[in-house]
């Protein structure tokens, strides 16, 4: 088993390594059916939902860079957030979809949302656009230093660089390649 998730309602979803890479696959098809190019930057909204490492997965598969954010943040967070990561893509759900409705308009960037739970005028659900993308999508090769996820701070005087982490696909793929193992250490570097 490669992921447990367990409901509020106490039900629980399981996901092996294989569904896991099924679905990432999946989804990275069809940002990549969007027109998203190695770099380019794909948002994501949401608490420890499966969908959360869906997203990141299929982003890396691409080369893409993900930028995750809180559920806590109020709008001006998150329009900062998005326009300073330049998100082309959002996945949120039903929960946050009015703070991001409000700041849709200063966010011009902001091309694409997917709700997890759901679908909307101004969204595509999810799990419905993953039903006739393709299961095969290889991963891209990436150097240890290409950026994977960017966090995002508020930037105080004088302006600091945000943070870019290395790609944990191709840090550990050149460990393991290295040394039949698996004891990469993730190392933050800039971008």
């Amino acid at each position: 088993m490669a992921l447990i998730y367990e409901h509020a309602d106490r039900s629980v979803e399981r996901y092996t390594y294989a569904e896991l890479d099924d679905y990432a696959s999946r989804f990275a098809n069809v940002l990549k059916a969007r027109g998203l190019a190695r770099g380019e930057r794909v948002a994501v909204l949401l608490s420890q939902h499966p969908e959360n490492t869906l997203t990141h997965l299929a982003a890396w598969k691409l080369g893409l860079v993900t930028s995750p954010t809180s559920v806590l943040f109020g709008t001006d967070a998150l329009a900062y957030r998005f326009n300073d990561s330049g998100a082309r893509v959002l996945v949120t759900d039903s929960d946050n979809i009015d703070k991001v409705r409000a700041i849709r308009a200063d966010c011009p960037r902001l091309e694409h949302l997917f709700l997890i739970d759901d679908a909307a005028h101004d969204a595509d659900n999810f799990w419905r656009a993953l039903e006739h993308a393709s299961p095969h999508c290889p991963a891209v090769e990436t150097r240890a230093d290409d950026a994977a996820w960017r966090s995002v701070m508020p930037r105080p005087a004088p302006p600091a660089r945000p943070r870019a982490h290395c790609n944990p696909i191709a840090c550990c793929s050149a460990c393991c390649r290295a040394s039949n193992s698996c004891g990469t250490v993730f190392r933050a570097t800039a971008t």
